[in-house]
């Protein structure tokens, strides 16, 4: 059951805080006590960030869910709606978290993006430094609207989002818990270096960098699938150096068959911890699973598993 015309007369173009506490409770209160029965019953609420317009999409993860748990998710790259990804993916999770899933959609994606042509406002906004300035401010805007300080402010990034989601967790107090999705453990041009051994696609890598380096600020120059000023913004960004800094709980989670990112990076990462008794990070390799956590010889994905890991931590 959609209520967003209701939603939209609380909106305020300014993004008040107070109308979006009210926002916040009025969607709570409206969702079907069936919150998985259909996909509608993921929320799409209007939300403004650096001036711009987008929206973010909420699901309520129990029955009844409290504010004092809260889950954020950050997406993958690429200009692909995730609304209905999102419905699909934390679906097993139903009521055994207790609690609310936010999720803000990238600047310049409508509700048909499929990924195939990007917007020309995704491109100009679609570097590392943007994505975490946009996602860092919409967390807080969205705790500080809620009626109560949440025990639990969960954040997981899948791929692209995990690389984000780690830089947040290191600049925001509010996580308590961060899952990692399909990360690696190491830079992007080191897994690129790594990815050029097996993969025609990623062939001299080194070449592209200079070229890259020449071009850093262009969103016109592209290489494997992004613009020149994508790539010089987030390729020595080093996602294993994120996590060792962090103290909080951290689960990692990577499919064995991920061809997306190597596989070594993460196992390199888990060597380095577990020498360095890094006990709040926990690494999870999943046999025989793809980029998507997916065993596709089996059709058995293990997302399930990695976010039951990652709720089991609140229990602690």
């Amino acid at each position: 059951m959609r209520h967003n015309k209701l939603l939209n007369n609380l909106w305020d173009s300014r993004c008040n805080l107070s109308n979006l506490s009210n926002l916040i409770l009025l969607t709570m209160a409206l969702t079907s006590t069936s919150a998985f029965g259909q996909a509608q019953n993921v929320n799409v609420i209007p939300f403004k960030t650096n001036h711009q317009n987008t929206q973010y999409y909420e699901i309520n993860l129990s029955d009844a869910p409290s504010t004092n748990n809260v889950l954020f998710f950050i997406s993958g790259s690429g200009c692909q709606n995730i609304k209905n990804k999102l419905y699909d993916y934390f679906k097993p999770i139903h009521n055994k978290f207790d609690g609310v899933l936010y999720s803000l959609q990238k600047i310049g994606v409508n509700q048909d993006s499929d990924d195939s042509t990007c917007s020309k406002k995704f491109i100009e906004n679609d570097f590392f430094d943007e994505v975490v300035k946009e996602q860092n401010l919409f967390i807080k805007s969205m705790l500080s609207a809620l009626p109560i300080k949440p025990k639990h402010v969960v954040l997981i990034g899948a791929s692209e989002g995990a690389v984000v989601a780690a830089k947040i967790a290191n600049i925001n107090n509010s996580i308590t818990h961060l899952g990692l999705i399909g990360s690696g453990g190491d830079s992007l041009r080191n897994n690129l270096r790594l990815l050029s051994k097996v993969s025609f696609l990623f062939r001299n890598p080194d070449g592209k960098f200079k070229e890259i380096e020449a071009n850093k600020e262009s969103i016109d120059k592209t290489v494997w699938g992004h613009s020149y000023k994508y790539w010089s913004s987030i390729l020595d960004v080093n996602v294993g150096d994120l996590v060792y800094s962090l103290n909080i709980p951290v689960v990692i989670a990577m499919g064995e068959k991920d061809k997306s990112v190597p596989i070594e990076s993460l196992k390199n990462l888990k060597n380095n911890l577990e020498n360095q008794d890094k006990e709040n990070i926990e690494i999870n390799i999943y046999p025989n699973a793809d980029h998507k956590l997916i065993d596709q010889s089996l059709s058995k994905s293990y997302g399930p598993d990695f976010l039951n890991k990652l709720l089991d931590g609140l229990k602690k």
